[in-house]
């Protein structure tokens, strides 16, 4: 009883404390507008590519994949970064599938440069 007491105190302060970083402007989370103001999607390319290949019985499965790099415009470093991406074709509402990565981490981008080269690839594909 005494852990469950001591865990549920211990909860109730992360979030107090929470709560008082966000309320003083310590902890800010970047808005959608000024995460679209901070970088330059450049250099993309979409392609199909080989999910699965097997060579007997022959099978392969080809999915959609986009790579593109992202430049920094901004006066500071960008420290992460998550990229969704939803496959479909052009004109047309059915998902052809989806991706997610956290392509920004450990190596921030310094302002006014480029990122390595970030590959998105679909979670679904066709048989050929």
């Amino acid at each position: 009883m005494k852990r469950v007491t001591v865990l549920f105190v211990v909860i109730i302060l992360a979030v107090i404390l929470v709560f008082v970083l966000q309320k003083a402007g310590l902890w800010k989370t970047i808005t959608a507008e000024d995460l679209e103001a901070s970088i330059e999607v450049v250099d993309v390319d979409t392609f199909w590519t080989d999910k699965y290949y097997q060579p007997w019985p022959p099978r392969l499965i080809l999915v959609p994949a986009i790579s593109f790099r992202v430049k920094n415009v901004t006066d500071q470093p960008l420290k992460y970064i998550n990229f969704n991406a939803n496959f479909r074709f052009m004109g047309d509402f059915e998902n052809l599938g989806d991706a997610f990565l956290a392509a920004i981490r450990n190596d921030p981008i310094p302002p006014g440069e480029k990122s390595d080269v970030i590959t998105l690839k679909s979670n679904y594909g066709v048989e050929g």
